[in-house]
């Protein structure tokens, strides 16, 4: 058990895993529904088609700007609407704020607030509902670690900076630190698992009271990012700024 991937990606896997449904899309459809008037037996509700539509633009901004290659999910028809849903309480900005969880056909997962795009899963992710924490089954990740973690972490926080409009002053207060064990392997090596989480948090000498400012999931072997969490506030809203979308 990992405790530390567990803060960082319980949340994921918790509104996943408690949303189901009793009318499915193709019912919906079946019935001459709209796919936002399915209403679903679920402590989260589902966001509109029209505030999934305004999401798009953010999402396609991230995709762009991290490498990531959307594929065919780059519009409302590829949503997976049983998935899709919308939570307040996001515990880093105000409480009135509302995100929404949407989740394409292929699996990925991008979290958006006020229509910035602040957060994806790739379909292939540790930490997706079922293979994240905690682990039932071996992880199917066996590989070769083929990257360093410190060289991905550096590029990924080269390319916030950068590509995403966040201020370097705003990660100063972070350090990059492994939250898992497969970035603890040397060069090389063939492992049970080649994903490593990495966590930006302040250090304290107790190790209580840390503040995590950001989170990814890497591949060590071929390099990808499958994940990445915002947290702190003032990177939050840096990079809704950034999108037009201002906080």
């Amino acid at each position: 058990m990992n405790r530390s991937r567990h803060c960082f990606s319980i949340f994921f896997v918790f509104v996943g895993a408690l949303s189901f449904v009793t009318t499915s899309s193709a019912e919906a459809k079946a019935g001459g529904l709209e796919i936002s008037q399915v209403r679903r037996q679920t402590i989260f509700p589902m966001p509109s088609t029209d505030d999934v539509a305004k999401a798009m633009p953010g999402w396609l901004w991230l995709c762009l700007r991290l490498g990531v290659k959307p594929g065919v999910a780059t519009n409302v028809s590829e949503v997976d609407w049983d998935k899709t849903l919308v939570y307040t309480h996001y515990w880093f900005l105000s409480t009135n704020d509302m995100v929404c969880r949407i989740v394409f056909k292929t699996g990925a997962v991008f979290l958006s607030l006020r229509g910035a795009a602040i957060g994806y899963i790739a379909p292939d992710a540790s930490t997706q509902p079922g293979r994240g924490w905690p682990y039932f089954d071996p992880p199917p990740f066996k590989g070769t670690i083929k990257y360093r973690w410190q060289d991905l972490a550096e590029k990924l926080q080269d390319t916030l900076t950068d590509r995403l409009g966040i201020p370097k002053e705003c990660l100063i207060p972070y350090c990059p630190r492994p939250g898992s064990g497969a970035a603890l392997a040397a060069l090389g090596s063939n492992v049970r698992e080649r994903r490593a989480t990495i966590l930006w948090r302040t250090s304290s000498a107790s190790g209580y009271n840390e503040l995590q400012g950001c989170g990814a999931e890497f591949d060590l072997e071929t390099g990808e990012l499958k994940e990445l969490g915002l947290t702190d506030p003032a990177i939050l809203k840096a990079i809704a700024r950034a999108q037009g979308k201002p906080l």
